[in-house]
């Protein structure tokens, strides 16, 4: 561009207003001498909007003008300060021509920012990068990446240029008060997914929680069909997404709306593999989702409650790779028809219910096994499920369980001993006493990673040691055999004040000297409370 002057316009401005710059050869006249913003008679007067993209050129021309303008705000500044009140209206007027300057000097500046000359291939990765892929985004205009569409126009259309950005979407959880806009959701949702063009798409749907005064292990109630919030344009609309499902998540409390989905068929999700289905009622035998048979699936988290229909015979068991349960009495009858499963959470493995367990369940490619203790505790009935399992093969286990007295002795001991050989990671995320947290590593003795997010407790007078460390270094356990003499790797993660520094040192240092016997100590990540 050939031009030494720019305006600067705005929709809601003429380009005369406050925020430009003067026509070529108009002066701002001042109490003594002037400011003339001058270009020559040849030149042409150039509008860059608010949200324009700027070359390199016009920014070298821009800082050149504003070294004028920043000028002009000082003298104007100046001659302000030394003038009396006698002269209010010529104060006034030099006031209005400064603050003119001002906006102008802001507003070019918001031109010549540095997100505005950003390459458009960087750009798209830090959009990218902008958008959680742990958990889908969600309709909320003040997150990625509805967010980023409100920046400026080419940020929109690059935003909405990108299916990468729209092809994973949350609705909910939904609150009461969003009952009356159920179409205005599923229009929102179905431009959303429009524009992921034909990528495979990441769908969760939460509605709300169980009302208050409904029995849960009851059938549904028929009053439910008449006071439930309606979901059924929300669901039909993502229905018809069905094809390119890949990762689908549907929790509700009453299982009324699984009607809503019951015309998709297995053949209607060749995409789908991962599915997260949590329903709080029994269902009724046309309340069950079909799709849910589909022989591409290979991760299932699924509520016990909707286990008990029929149509828990209808899921492909026998290809899942990844397995989520929340106990119930069908866990041990879901996992032998579970050949090929290689991760196994299961939550509130206290509800485990398993009065006839039969043979030993065998997991043979089971490698990871994490499991959470509800609120019952160490329940008879949850270790004689634990000792009924075979898993050969076990690499990583992890035992949660956040409330609750410390524990004396923890439930996954068969799963330790019965492991002992393959174990090769523990993370123990529990309230436990200092003599159930040495009888695990005992058990588990060629552990090399040892993750503990809970400093275990030592009773007064019981003769148990001070700290954790003390089996694990060798001067401190002399005479007796240090534990996890092939430990790589340790957290120690919310701790107190018992492990002092020096013996956390004499820890690594010890660990970390190759002696013999022991493999050398790679990591240690520690995180005290002090």
């Amino acid at each position: 561009m050939d031009s030494a002057a720019f305006n600067f316009r705005s929709p809601s401005r003429s380009s005369a207003g406050p925020g430009s710059i003067p026509p070529p050869g108009q002066e701002i006249m001042m109490a003594s001498g002037s400011f003339n913003f001058q270009t020559p008679a040849t030149s042409r007067s150039v509008d860059i909007l608010p949200n324009a993209m700027v070359s390199e050129d016009d920014c070298r021309r821009i800082h050149g003008l504003l070294v004028d303008a920043r000028e002009g705000v000082a003298l104007l500044t100046s001659q302000l300060a030394g003038m009396n009140v006698s002269s209010y209206a010529d104060k006034r007027k030099l006031t209005a021509r400064r603050n003119r300057l001002t906006e102008f000097i802001d507003a070019h500046l918001a031109v010549l920012s540095v997100t505005r000359r950003i390459p458009e291939d960087v750009l798209r990765e830090i959009f990218l990068a902008c958008v959680s892929f742990d958990e889908p985004p969600s309709l909320d205009p003040n997150e990625p990446p509805l967010v980023l569409c409100r920046v400026s126009r080419d940020w929109r259309c690059l935003a909405l240029s990108m299916p990468r950005l729209w092809n994973a979407l949350k609705i909910g959880p939904l609150t009461e008060g969003q009952n009356d806009r159920m179409q205005q959701i599923a229009d929102a949702a179905k431009d959303w997914l429009s524009r992921s063009a034909s990528l495979p798409l990441t769908i969760a749907f939460i509605g709300q929680p169980r009302p208050v005064g409904i029995n849960k292990f009851q059938l549904a109630p028929a009053v439910s069909r008449t006071t439930t919030p309606t979901y059924h344009a929300v669901l039909r609309t993502l229905a018809t997404f069905a094809p390119r499902w890949k990762s689908f998540t549907f929790h509700v409390a009453e299982s009324i709306h699984l009607a809503s989905l019951s015309h998709v068929s297995p053949s209607d999700v060749s995409m789908l593999q991962s599915v997260s289905i949590r329903c709080e009622q029994i269902p009724r035998s046309e309340e069950n989702l079909p799709f849910l048979s589909a022989d591409t699936i290979t991760s299932v988290s699924i509520h016990p409650d909707y286990l008990a229909s029929r149509s828990r015979n209808r899921l492909p068991w026998a290809t899942v790779l990844d397995l989520t349960l929340d106990g119930g009495s069908f866990v041990a009858a879901i996992l032998r028809e579970c050949a090929l499963l290689k991760t196994f959470t299961l939550r509130n493995i206290d509800c485990v219910y398993a009065p006839r367990l039969g043979d030993p369940v065998l997991l043979e490619e089971l490698q990871n096994f994490s499991m959470t203790d509800g609120e019952r505790g160490d329940s008879e009935s949850a270790r004689s499920f634990l000792r009924n399992l075979v898993l050969p093969n076990l690499r990583h286990l992890e035992y949660r369980k956040n409330n609750g007295w410390a524990k004396e002795s923890l439930v996954i001991e068969p799963v330790l001993e019965s492991c002992a050989l393959t174990l090769r990671s523990l993370d123990l995320i529990v309230c436990m006493s200092m003599t159930a947290f040495f009888n695990a590593l005992q058990a588990a003795k060629h552990l090399e990673e040892l993750i503990i997010q809970s400093e275990p407790s030592t009773r007064a007078g019981s003769g148990e040691p001070d700290h954790i460390l003390i089996p694990l270094t060798p001067s401190l356990a002399s005479p007796t055999p240090v534990l996890c003499p092939r430990l790589r790797s340790v957290a120690l993660l919310n701790f107190g004040s018992k492990i002092s520094d020096e013996v956390l040192l004499q820890f690594v240092r010890e660990r970390t000297e190759g002696r013999e016997g022991l493999v050398k100590l790679g990591s240690v990540k520690t995180r005290f409370n002090r």
